[in-house]
């Protein structure tokens, strides 16, 4: 088989390997996905609308350009993104998602502002095998270097 079609394969394995962990994802604080799907070699996540987009757009919107966020709605929001993380980091009972990428514009508002975190691309699987966690990366993604972790 060409190397091509072995990345091609590979690529397939780890995109619906993140969307199997994340179709199991039952949390308020998560993005709900509903389905995947692919055409021509590329591929794509069906899931729940975002009314007010995300966090990113509504820092920059003209609403609040001239004004501040209220400070109750960003520590609502903040207790949000922190619930469904750490959610995602006790998935199952030997598995966590460490998302690897959180950043405003991966967390979504709804219309009431309940927000939602997304985009686990670069999210890293650890497993728990008799105490010894081994880690895998999900999707060889950049991680954007504002937001990562210093380690």
């Amino acid at each position: 088989m060409p190397s091509s079609r072995n990345k091609e394969l590979d690529n397939t394995e780890k995109f619906q390997g993140e969307a199997a962990l994340i179709l199991k994802a039952d949390h308020p604080n998560i993005v709900r996905v509903f389905g995947i799907t692919s055409w021509d070699g590329s591929f794509g996540i069906i899931m729940e609308y975002m009314e007010r987009g995300n966090l990113s757009q509504l820092i920059q919107s003209e609403h609040f350009k001239n004004f501040q966020i209220p400070f109750d709605l960003l520590v609502r929001i903040l207790l949000h993104v922190a619930k469904g993380v750490a959610y995602m980091h006790k998935i199952g009972e030997d598995q966590q998602i460490v998302h690897g990428d959180l950043k405003p514009s991966n967390i979504v508002l709804k219309n009431d502002f309940t927000a939602m975190v997304t985009d686990f691309g670069g999210a890293t699987l650890r497993t728990c095998i008799q105490n010894n966690y081994t880690e895998q990366r999900i999707e060889n993604q950049e991680h954007t270097v504002f937001y990562t972790a210093p380690e």
